[in-house]
Formats: C-alpha cells, structure tokens, sequence
C-alpha cells in the first residue's frame, strides 16, 4: 500500500509546480531561479525548500541544485495535471479567454480533487496539452523515474540561425511568459499563440516574431516559445 502524501502548505505547492515548470524549460534547478520564477525573495524560498525537504519531497545536490524526489514529482505532476486541465476547462466549457486561465488555474489546481479531476479529463474528451500547448501529465507519469513530457517542437534558439526569416507554428508558450500579464496580452494581441503560423528573425538582441503583429522576443527569453518548422 502507498504511504500517504505529507500536508504540503500552498506555497509548497508553488514551489513544486515551479520546479517541474523549471525542469520543463530546461532550466537549471537553482533556488534563485525559482525565486525569480515566482516574483518572491530568495529567502522566501529557503524556507520553503527546506520544509520541503524535511517532508522527503526535494533533495539538493552537492553544487545546491534542486531534484524532486518521487515523492516530490508525483505530487508535482498530480498539480501540473490538475492546473492543465482546469485551463482547458475554462478555455474549453467556460469560455473565459486563454490570457486570464493560467491565473485564473493557479486558484483551481489546489481545490480540485481526484473525482473532479477525472470529471474535468472527461469534460475536455481527454485533452493532453494546455490551451498553451504545453504536455498535461498523464494520471500515472511514471513518478519512480521522474518523468516530465518533452516538447515534440524547439526552442526559437536551436531553430532560428541567421538572419533569414523562417516560417514556424507556435507549438506552446511556457509557463514563464504565462506568469506576466503583459507578456500574455502582448503574445495574444499579435496572433502568436499555439496553432498560429508566424515569421521569425534572428536580429542581434531580440527575435522579431510576426503573427498578426509583430512582438519583439529578447534573446534571454527565446526558451518562451516553442515552436515548429512549416
């Protein structure tokens, strides 16, 4: 029989999806980037890994690297799963427009339980991306090995060489640019969202993305958007 889950407070919770959202971008698991990914002191987060840690859900490496333990992402995926799929209901059976679910998903994801969740999978005729195409982790994710879904596209920096314009689809949009308002509306009012066919083109300190409109990507942030060849 499994053991039960340990009480995680909601700024665990936090802190666990940011960290599979973290292992998602490929981007490496350091207390500071997961401060800077939930707009909180560094400080703030100490505090939180510990307790985390004394709860057997996170390990630090000897270089202080961050790694969920099966315990830590099978209740990180569960949270990923169930904030996916409140987005998808809210875009899909509400109508509420894909700018405000990520926000609007945070308040979801920690009052759904497993009945609901298997309501809303159903609901949504067993949807397995985001509104903003990212991967919804299955119910059984295979938390022994840590697994988190690949995305099948690449990020604008392995795809886009030069300075010739290049014909993509937006395959997702991570869960980084989700997090700021105006990132979101800027995205959404130029027509670059999951599905959409753009142009995209190397310039010396951003990419110049044109879907509808065009919008200005800074080099730092290309890992936001994933995207395909056409």
């Amino acid at each position: 029989m499994d053991s039960p889950e340990p009480p995680v407070s909601p700024a665990g919770i936090n802190c666990l999806r940011t960290i599979y959202n973290l292992m998602e971008d490929s981007v490496p698991l350091r207390r500071i980037r997961v401060a800077q990914r939930l707009g909180v002191a560094g400080s703030t987060i100490s505090e939180t890994v510990a307790r985390l840690q004394e709860h057997g859900l996170l390990t630090t490496t000897p270089d202080n690297l961050i790694e969920l333990t099966p315990a830590g992402h099978r209740i990180a995926a569960s949270v990923v799963r169930r904030h996916r799929l409140a987005e998808r209901m809210l875009t899909d059976i509400l109508g509420v427009p894909v700018s405000r679910v990520h926000s609007e998903a945070i308040r979801w994801e920690q009052v759904i339980n497993d009945d609901t969740e298997r309501a809303i999978s159903n609901l949504v005729d067993g949807s397995v991306k985001s509104p903003w195409g990212n991967p919804i982790p299955s119910a059984d994710d295979g938390a022994e090995n840590r697994v988190v879904p690949v995305h099948t596209g690449t990020s604008l920096t392995e795809l886009v060489a030069g300075r010739a314009p290049t014909d993509v689809i937006v395959e997702s949009t991570s869960e980084e640019a989700q997090n700021d308002p105006d990132t979101v509306r800027a995205l959404v009012n130029a027509g670059i969202v999951p599905g959409s066919r753009i142009t995209a083109v190397a310039r010396r300190s951003h990419y110049l993305l044109r879907g509808t409109h065009a919008y200005e990507l800074p080099t730092d942030s290309a890992h936001l958007v994933h995207v395909v060849r056409m």
